[in-house]
């Protein structure tokens, strides 16, 4: 077969080089596998061989039945159960202390300052723990504070506080959900408890629960983590979560059923 792409894209080694910082990896249950920062292939964590160090830039896989666990000299930890896998990030490259790459569950205990990106590249920003990780399915990833102390989750354009007790599902969209910079040249308004940024000349009308915008020239609107294009005489209206500081997805009460 003729390659289409030449050269071909840089691979995770590559993205991810070995890194000053150093972590413990423990195997709690077969089968999980180990990459070790700047080398292309992993091997397996066997009954003799339950532990070893690694730099930041490796990867850790877990198979179906396994468990790996992830220890920093901070205490922070993170458990992979299941289907999952990881890369141990460099912080002080500024790259967040792990990214998820796949998951089937994991438990997080984090430390001041941690900062860990979950699938589809949104951040999780916490001091303690734990957080559960469900991927309940190929759209929904659901995160559940069981720890004392609030939590940020940075998705998109927003930022989701999650109280302790609370559960989030976020969207896992084909666009992705990592923190975007808005354009400074955009106007920040708060109508009906919905956070929005507007750039262009528009008309607004606010109700108790929704928000009309009604365009005048090319308009751009960006709220509840999504940005809608405007032409002139278009008309958006927003309706149907309730106004709350945590608009990019759905919050569960503690006491709430577990939905499937």
């Amino acid at each position: 077969m003729r390659s289409v792409v030449d050269p071909l894209p840089a691979g995770e080694s590559d993205l991810y080089p070995a890194g000053s910082e150093e972590v413990v990896i423990i195997r709690h249950a077969d089968p999980v596998r180990v990459r070790p920062a700047g080398i292309t292939s992993s091997y397996p964590l066997t009954f003799h061989n339950k532990s070893t160090r690694l730099n930041s830039g490796s990867a850790v896989y877990s198979s179906s039945g396994g468990k790996i666990e992830v220890l920093w000299p901070s205490s922070t930890s993170i458990v992979l159960s299941g289907e999952g896998s990881g890369i141990v990030g460099s912080v002080s490259r500024g790259e967040p202390l792990f990214i998820l790459r796949d998951i089937e569950r994991a438990t997080l205990n984090l430390s001041e300052g941690d900062q860990v990106e979950l699938l589809g590249g949104s951040l999780l920003i916490a001091s303690s723990g734990p957080f559960v990780l469900e991927h309940r399915s190929a759209e929904v990833l659901r995160v559940r504070n069981q720890s004392k102390s609030s939590a940020e989750i940075a998705f998109r354009t927003d930022t989701i506080l999650l109280d302790p007790g609370e559960v989030v599902d976020l969207p896992l969209l084909t666009s992705g959900g990592a923190p975007a910079v808005a354009p400074l040249e955009m106007e920040s308004l708060d109508l009906a408890g919905y956070r929005a940024r507007v750039r262009g000349n528009c008309e607004v009308e606010e109700e108790p629960e929704s928000f009309s915008v009604r365009s005048i020239e090319t308009t751009e609107l960006h709220t509840l983590g999504v940005k809608i294009h405007l032409e002139p005489g278009d008309t958006v209206t927003v309706s149907g979560l309730a106004p709350t500081t945590s608009q990019a997805a759905n919050v569960i009460p503690a006491a709430s059923p577990d939905t499937p």
